[in-house]
């Protein structure tokens, strides 16, 4: 159950503090469209209040970007080895003569040795190295609509059906659909939840002002089906011969 403890008028975060200082919360959005503290006073009812439900500032955009890098790396080495080859050869040849020749004897050697060594070494040696780097970038947009209100809406005779009026004149029984901009001046019919209009305080003023008004009284704008069928018709305030607001939107 609402109430409007001191008819505070302050900001957001006051306004949360002033009902907890009372041993309260402030309403919640459910709360407020259920009617919480309606008609409790304070001349709230025509007024903004708060609630306790965050949003988001029309045109907001938000971008994140994510990178990651991956690197591979290949090394590969390959090694011929050193091979040494070591050869030796020896020859020996002997060769003896024995000439005899009554008192003389004649001795002959020959010794021949070859010696041979080859060596081969052979080093390669192979490295390969192979880089690999992959970058990946992930960019995520929110992107917040903007909702643009209406600029134009539908206004018709107060006595479009024209069963009831006695008026004459101006729009009297006009059923011509007016496109008109919504901060022009019309009157306000409003209508309760069984379609009965009404038109409180006389009020002529812009679109969304009427809105408001009837709001202000616990009613609503009427349709313009309503309005066709005659809501409101000869209740007053000279607006049988002039223009009313409908909550249909149109294009100028």
């Amino acid at each position: 159950i609402g109430s409007r403890p001191n008819c505070v008028r302050t900001d957001q975060a006051a306004a949360v503090a002033h009902c907890e200082g009372r041993g309260l919360a402030l309403c919640t959005l459910a709360q407020l469209k259920a009617g919480a503290g309606e008609a409790t006073g304070c001349a709230m009812d025509d007024e903004l209040v708060w609630s306790d439900e965050t949003c988001t500032p029309d045109s907001c955009t938000t971008t994140t970007t994510t990178t990651t890098t991956s690197t591979t790396t290949s090394t590969t080495t390959t090694t011929t080895s050193t091979t040494t080859t070591t050869s030796t050869s020896t020859s020996t040849t002997t060769t003896t003569t024995t000439t005899t020749t009554t008192t003389t004897t004649s001795t002959t050697t020959t010794t021949t040795t070859t010696a041979s060594t080859t060596t081969t070494t052979t080093t390669t040696t192979t490295t390969t190295t192979t880089t690999t780097t992959t970058t990946t970038t992930t960019t995520a947009s929110t992107t917040t609509t903007t909702t643009t209100s209406p600029d134009y809406y539908i206004a018709v005779s107060g006595s479009y059906l024209g069963t009831k009026t006695g008026a004459r004149g101006g729009n009297t029984k006009d059923r011509t659909e007016y496109c008109k901009a919504k901060t022009t001046s019309r009157g306000t019919v409003c209508c309760n939840s069984a379609g009965i209009g009404s038109r409180p305080n006389c009020l002529r003023t812009d679109q969304e002002s009427a809105v408001a008004h009837c709001e202000g009284k616990g009613l609503t704008l009427c349709t313009l089906a309503q309005l066709k069928a005659g809501a409101g018709e000869a209740t007053g305030c000279s607006f049988d011969d002039e223009l009313v607001w409908s909550d249909e939107t149109c294009t100028g």
